[in-house]
């Protein structure tokens, strides 16, 4: 009985053994090409258990499918003026194409090395048809940075699919540098926008300011204009109320009117501590000899 169980065991490990060897497994969001005795024979895209021959027959090669991120190496490449820019990329991608990814490259390794390479040389291409102004101004229409990527991504994107299956999904600005000869002259470049900018908001302020200094000009003199003609307009109005009770006053007693008149032109024409000598025969000083 023992002897039974002991074959019976051996049976079981063996089974094992041989299953382990003829069957491989795969995890979701990986890819495995197969490999028979140096001839590719399938990519199997699908996460689980596989059948393949045991090793040294068919050998497996497994890749993690899931989108990567490769940040590139610091180069320093020139802009359309020929100013030197330090440019620090990121690039996100994953295997388009397991088989060539494997003949091509073979690991992640060197993969990215290649791919390192093809971001520089379209980083190279594209800023030489930009200026430093489309990666770094403060007038927001002068900014392309989103231009600038999408055109390196266009370059490396078809380049990297065809020669090692590699899809590239993004390429992207992480930093930004200067060599430190051009930090002064950049600073001057931006000194120099900014004076230019706060040169034209003066020339407007005072554009503007002159424009409602004119229109307030223009509005004062309208106002005192109808203040006048109001005023005049009263003044008559008050004269003729004046005349009209002149005259109806004289109509009524015009002994006692002319008597009035008389009064107001002597207060008129004397002052305090006024001496004349006149005579009192004639208007209005008659009234200073009358009893």
């Amino acid at each position: 009985m023992q002897r039974t169980i002991r074959i019976a065991l051996g049976l079981v490990v063996i089974m094992i053994l041989v299953a382990s060897a003829c069957m491989f497994q795969l995890r979701e969001g990986s890819v495995a090409v197969v490999i028979r005795l140096g001839s590719p024979q399938r990519v199997v895209t699908d996460a689980g258990l596989h059948v393949r021959m045991p090793v040294p027959l068919e050998t497996v090669y497994r890749y993690d499918n899931r989108k990567r991120v490769l940040e590139t190496t610091f180069t320093e490449t020139t802009d359309r003026d020929k100013k030197n820019i330090i440019i620090l990329n990121y690039a996100v991608w994953n295997i388009n194409d397991p088989l060539k990814f494997l003949q091509a490259v073979g690991d992640f390794q060197s993969a990215e090395i290649r791919l390192n390479g093809m971001i520089t040389d379209a980083k190279n291409a594209v800023m030489g048809t930009y200026s430093l102004a489309s990666l770094v101004s403060t007038n927001e229409e002068d900014l392309m940075v989103e231009e600038i990527e999408q055109a390196i991504l266009d370059r490396v994107q078809a380049s990297a699919d065809e020669q090692f299956g590699v899809n590239v999904y993004e390429v992207a600005i992480l930093r930004l540098a200067l060599p430190e000869e051009n930090i002064t002259r950049v600073f001057e470049q931006m000194r120099a926008e900014r004076q230019q900018y706060a040169t034209r908001y003066r020339s407007e302020g005072q554009q503007q300011a002159s424009a409602i200094r004119s229109a307030t000009d223009l509005q004062a003199e309208e106002i005192k204009a109808e203040a006048r003609e109001e005023s005049a307009e009263i003044m008559a109005e008050a004269d003729a109320e004046a005349a009209r009770i002149y005259s109806a006053a004289h109509s009524r007693d015009p002994e006692f009117y002319r008597f009035l008149r008389s009064l107001e032109a002597l207060e008129a024409i004397l002052g305090e501590n006024t001496t004349l000598v006149l005579d009192t025969d004639s208007a209005p000083f008659d009234l200073l000899d009358e009893e």
